[in-house]
């Protein structure tokens, strides 16, 4: 057994990928971080979070400052938000009962304290929803510099910190578009070109100064977990997941599940699914997911809570087996705060309509 604070990592490298004995060695972990500051060439993993570790950690010396510059956002995400709620009428007890078990929670306590690229994607999303909110009250006033500036921020931010960003990126673009003929004002057209001109920036000469490789978009293949989720609960028959391997290859990819199972797992590197999932067309696979959607709308919806369920949920109230492989009991069940992965209200909600 790996014990974790004595014994350091036994690395070694099967079938061309790094991994550890005894422990989940992941793609988000010190040793990924470790990676990235010392190789990137391309923006496959978004290249922005990268760089802004880079001089965060030259200037302090280690990851203490940028932890810190976290909890901050994350707590003045929250404090912006209780705030303008307080000034549209709620009271100081409320918010201030809803800040304590805020920053009491310890999954919050985690989560702001993890070098992770979903923190400060979070906090961009966290902002940007109390922008929206102001923007449905104040409408028209909403339109000053400070709010154009933050929105344009926030927008461009959600955009480079992650791939699937560009969804709520594009949704953020088209409201301003909509707000454009609402309102009859071309303040709303100021978010979109401030918006673009940053993205521009950061992709094009900030990337190119450095040798970073811009990443064309590839096929989600995450959503590919929701198809298969559907095939397996359902009478639901994909051609394109039969088109890859047979299902029986994906069944014993998902169950038991894990985060990198599509990738890493056995019969995954035994099938090459990893570039054969990368070889899917972009509008095939979302058309596939639509489709399976559109036939079993609550089986997607309860994949993807239970994609949230890992760590987030730390009430206990039954066994979630999705997350729940061996590599991921290491890090979740088996400590003191007794986070298991978690079934909870909402999936056995979905699970009870469905």
């Amino acid at each position: 057994e790996h014990d974790f604070e004595k014994d350091g990592l036994d690395l070694f490298v099967e079938n061309g990928l790094l991994g550890a004995r005894g422990t989940s060695l992941g793609g988000d972990n010190g040793i990924a971080v470790a990676m990235m500051l010392s190789l990137l060439s391309t923006d496959a993993h978004p290249a922005l979070l990268t760089l802004m570790y880079r001089y965060v950690f030259k200037i302090s010396g280690g990851p203490g400052l940028f932890t810190i510059l976290q909890i901050a956002l994350y707590a003045l995400a929250l404090t912006a938000f209780l705030s303008y709620l307080n000034k549209l009428g709620l009271s100081k007890k409320i918010t201030s009962v809803v800040a304590i078990l805020f920053s009491a929670h310890i999954v919050n306590g985690i989560y702001a304290t993890v070098l992770w690229k979903d923190v400060l994607y979070t906090v961009a999303l966290l902002w940007a929803t109390l922008l929206f909110l102001k923007l449905s009250i104040e409408k028209k006033q909403f339109f000053s510099v400070s709010n154009i500036i933050q929105l344009s921020l926030c927008s461009a931010f959600i955009f480079l910190l992650r791939h699937n960003g560009i969804v709520v990126f594009a949704i953020i673009l088209v409201v301003m578009a909509i707000a454009i003929i609402a309102f009859r004002s071309v303040k709303p057209l100021a978010v979109i070109l401030t918006t673009l001109i940053l993205v521009g920036v950061v992709k094009g000469p900030v990337y190119s100064s450095m040798d970073i490789e811009n990443q064309s978009l590839s096929a989600p293949t995450a959503l590919l977990h929701g198809i298969v989720y559907t095939c397996m609960e359902s009478d639901f028959e994909s051609e394109l997941l039969e088109s890859v391997v047979p299902m029986e290859v994906w069944y014993d990819m998902y169950e038991p599940y894990s985060t990198n199972s599509f990738a890493f797992s056995e019969p995954a590197i035994q099938n090459n699914i990893n570039e054969k999932m990368n070889d899917l067309s972009t509008t095939v696979v979302v058309k596939e997911y639509l489709r399976a959607f559109a036939n079993h709308p609550f089986l997607i919806i309860k994949d993807r809570l239970y994609g949230c369920n890992a760590l987030w949920n730390s009430i206990v109230s039954g066994y979630n087996w999705r997350t729940g492989n061996d590599q991921y009991k290491i890090v979740v069940e088996s400590n003191e705060l007794d986070l298991y992965c978690r079934e909870n209200a909402i999936t056995r909600f979905v699970s009870n309509v469905y």
